[in-house]
């Protein structure tokens, strides 16, 4: 509840982040008013406790007090709106400064692209090249921002894919046998021993992420934003082997009730912080596929547009607004840094300017801790296949099989009747997905791959 309440707080909070700044040194008035809307998930709701439009005003106030103090002209005013009714008030709203998402944000173009299509916001390419943000968030990230070659939005936030991982339990061996596991999951046996059982979480084709792959609604993509079919790619059917292999032995398990009991694990996370083990690895960088997430922008309609896009560009870049709006303060102890790259990587949260070191948002991250952690995402592009009729049967299909993949042998008896028809349902179902890669890779290159 407390952790719900606070990732509420982070993204108003966050928002409200951007109603700060300007750079006109004169008398304030109500001209210097910059008026943010942004998404609140159930405002009036609950997470035990009753958020109502009063619930940002010292953080306002705060924020305010800093910017004139900095020599800055602009007041920020808070447009608080329900995100069910986010997406059909935007257009008409009155406004300056909102949030791209909010809603639907893992939809390319519902609603995302379709409010840049209709002019709701402003092309900022004559803003960015000389902002401060550009020195903070690599090119990469920008690049990845665009639609159809133009800005409408600054890149605040990355939301990372969770990344496939193997760890280990230290309760049940010595962390000193693992500590140099190089990421071959066929060698786990000889490491753990014969009577060793492995958790898994087999998500198909997502398990594949441990390989550097990025999935998105059962379609695999490399790094260059082509689609790997996982039926004929090397690397994927060696891995599927070896899963299997393992399988085959007894030695995997989905049991959730049996994980603490196991030796490894494998699975998916978006943090080290979540992991409970002593020891776990990561094969590969932090990937992304989505374009805008709760990225700002300018709204259209905004007769402030210079100074509305200023003041995104001052709040987004200086650590100490971000400060004011998650604490209230612009000055928060860390809580001490952790040395460890892999710890400094893993746990940014889904906004990866708010730094964790504890498992809780922590602190704004200044521009060198954001640079570091941009080494490690990759930004996946990817081929449009809306069109493609057989995507949604692709992604459902891969659903199903994930949901029977590596049964137990008593749940698969008890789901199909004998482990023989549990087989054949298993080669039915991966038949299926294999035509299904065939067909939407002829159709998206003209021929197979």
């Amino acid at each position: 509840m407390r952790r719900k309440h606070f990732e509420c707080i982070i993204l108003l909070v966050f928002t409200a982040c951007l109603l700060l700044a300007g750079c006109k040194k004169n008398k304030i008035t109500s001209e210097n008013e910059i008026i943010w809307a942004f998404p609140v998930i159930n405002l009036d709701d609950s997470w035990g406790e009753n958020l109502d439009s009063g619930f940002m005003d010292e953080r306002a106030r705060l924020l305010n007090e800093k910017l004139h103090k900095d020599g800055y002209d602009y007041t920020v005013k808070f447009l608080l709106i329900p995100a069910t009714e986010y997406s059909s008030k935007l257009p008409g709203l009155v406004a300056d400064i909102a949030n791209v998402g909010g809603i639907n944000v893992n939809v390319a173009a519902d609603p995302v692209e379709r409010l840049f299509t209709n002019g709701v916001f402003t092309c900022l390419d004559n803003y960015v090249n000389d902002c401060r943000l550009k020195k903070v968030i690599p090119e990469k990230v920008w690049e990845a921002t665009k639609f159809k070659g133009s800005f409408y939005c600054l890149p605040k936030i990355v939301n990372r894919s969770s990344q496939a991982y193997v760890s280990f339990n230290s309760d049940k061996i010595d962390i000193e046998k693992v500590r140099y596991f190089n990421g071959d999951i066929s060698s786990l046996t000889s490491i753990l021993g014969n009577n060793a059982t492995i958790w898994i979480s087999p998500i198909w084709p997502a398990m594949f992420k441990y390989l550097g792959f990025c999935d998105n609604d059962g379609v695999l993509y490399d790094s260059n934003g082509d689609i790997v079919n996982p039926f004929t790619d090397e690397k994927c059917i060696k891995m599927s082997e070896t899963f299997d292999s393992l399988y085959a032995g007894g030695y995997l398990t989905r049991d959730d009730k049996k994980k603490k009991e196991c030796e490894a694990h494998f699975g998916f996370t978006n943090r080290i912080s979540s992991l409970d083990d002593e020891f776990a690895y990561f094969n590969g960088p932090w990937i992304t596929i989505s374009k805008y997430g709760l990225n700002l922008g300018v709204l259209e309609k905004s007769n402030k547009k210079e100074a509305a896009f200023e003041l995104l560009d001052i709040v987004l870049s200086d650590p100490a607004y971000g400060n004011i709006l998650v604490w209230e303060n612009e000055n928060p102890e860390s809580g001490g840094l952790i040395d460890s790259h892999i710890y400094m990587r893993e746990r940014f949260n889904w906004n990866d300017l708010i730094y964790e070191p504890d498992g809780w948002p922590d602190y704004f991250a200044s521009a060198d801790e954001r640079t570091e952690f941009y080494k490690n995402v990759l930004i996946y592009p990817r081929i449009d296949v809306s069109k493609c009729d057989e995507v949604k049967t692709l992604k459902d299909k891969a659903m199903s099989y994930s949901s029977i993949l590596y049964l137990d042998e008593p749940k698969a008896i008890k789901e199909f009747g004998s482990v023989e028809k549990y087989k054949q349902e298993l080669a039915e179902t991966k038949r299926k997905l294999k035509e299904l890669y065939e067909i939407i890779i002829q159709k998206v290159y003209g021929k197979n791959k």
